[in-house]
């Protein structure tokens, strides 16, 4: 697998985001980092690097205008999410509903998947050691 990506794909913030957590502020922060990071995946197997200054805000946008279907799809509600984990951070907490970081969850779950898939199907070079 390519050192760049195997750093990307073997962080379990996904795992740790299902477990048994007191607040849905931390869910919500590692369902997010785990959707960063898949988007990460797929704009650095385009080629693509966003850059240091508004990285998160940059990679959403990248990766909605590749419009690959199944990814792109949501990349303007991971960056409301974006916005929302900003405030979480930076300004306050409690500010996540337990249903909203559980629908954010499933949602990190199935983008999670669908990288996956289309690594296998579209980049398997990138997946071999």
């Amino acid at each position: 697998m390519h050192e760049a990506l195997k750093q990307l794909l073997e962080n379990r913030w996904i795992e740790e985001a299902q477990g048994a957590l007191k607040y849905p502020d931390t869910t919500f922060i590692l369902a997010y980092d785990a959707v960063l990071s898949a988007a990460t995946i797929v704009l650095r197997a385009h080629g693509v690097r966003a850059k240091r200054e508004r990285h998160h805000e940059m990679t959403f946008r990248a990766l909605r205008e590749l419009r690959i279907p199944g990814l792109s799809d949501q990349a303007r509600y991971y960056d409301d999410c974006r916005r929302k984990r900003n405030t979480l951070e930076y300004d306050c907490i409690a500010d996540v509903s337990n249903a909203e970081a559980e629908d954010f969850l499933r949602e990190a779950l199935r983008f999670t998947a669908e990288v996956r898939v289309w690594l296998e199907r579209t980049h398997r070079e990138l997946l071999q050691p």
